[in-house]
C-alpha cells in the first residue's frame, strides 16, 4: 500500500513504511504523543489486506531503496518507499 494524497493504494514498485518503534513519538496537532509503530502498521495492514514486513530482517521478500526514500523529491516520495522483491 501506498499513501496518496487523499487515499491509500496499491503500487508495484513503492511501499508505505511506518515507524516500527514501541516508543517512537509524533507531533500531531501540536503535542508530542507516543505512538506504537508496529500496533498501527498491523492495524493498517489488517484493515487493507495486506502484509507487515521487517525490513531489516534477512527473511523480508523485499528491498527497499532507502537512499531514494531519505533524498525524495516530493512529499509523494517521502511517504513511499521504492522496493523490488528479492530474487531467490
Amino acid at each position: 500500500m501506498i499513501e496518496n494524497s487523499f487515499s491509500m493504494d496499491w503500487s508495484k514498485n513503492r511501499v508505505r513504511v511506518w515507524w516500527s518503534s514501541k516508543h517512537a513519538t509524533s507531533n500531531l496537532g501540536g503535542t508530542d504523543i507516543v505512538v506504537n509503530g508496529i500496533e498501527d502498521a498491523e492495524h493498517n495492514a489488517e484493515k487493507l489486506g495486506g502484509v507487515v514486513f521487517d525490513p531489516m530482517s534477512d527473511q523480508c521478500p523485499v528491498r527497499i531503496d532507502w537512499d531514494a526514500w531519505m533524498n525524495p523529491a516530493n512529499k509523494f516520495e517521502s511517504r513511499n518507499a521504492p522496493f523490488e522483491v528479492k530474487q531467490i
